[in-house]
């Protein structure tokens, strides 16, 4: 099963991946940002990781889109077999 953080983890490392590739393919952070209309500041904090929840404009000029998923809760049993709720 896959944890909230392992997810959270790989859409940030998607992230951060997809504007590492628009940046190299537009020749750096400031062409890039010109290109698609994007301050380039932000898509620099976007692309080191210090932002990482862009607004829906900012995914499609990025070519991405947010998804939620939902997972069960893992859950265990007690000394006398009542199901108890693990939290993080």
């Amino acid at each position: 099963m896959t944890s909230s953080k392992a997810v959270i983890s790989s859409a940030e490392t998607v992230l951060r991946w997809r504007v590492e590739a628009i940046c190299e393919h537009f020749g750096g952070v400031r062409a890039a940002g010109r290109a698609l209309k994007i301050n380039y500041a932000y898509l620099s904090r976007l692309k080191n990781g210090e932002k990482s929840n862009p607004t829906p404009r900012v995914l499609r000029k990025l070519g991405l889109q947010k998804v939620v998923t939902y997972a069960p809760i893992r859950t265990v049993l007690d000394f006398k077999g009542e199901l108890l709720e693990m939290r993080p």
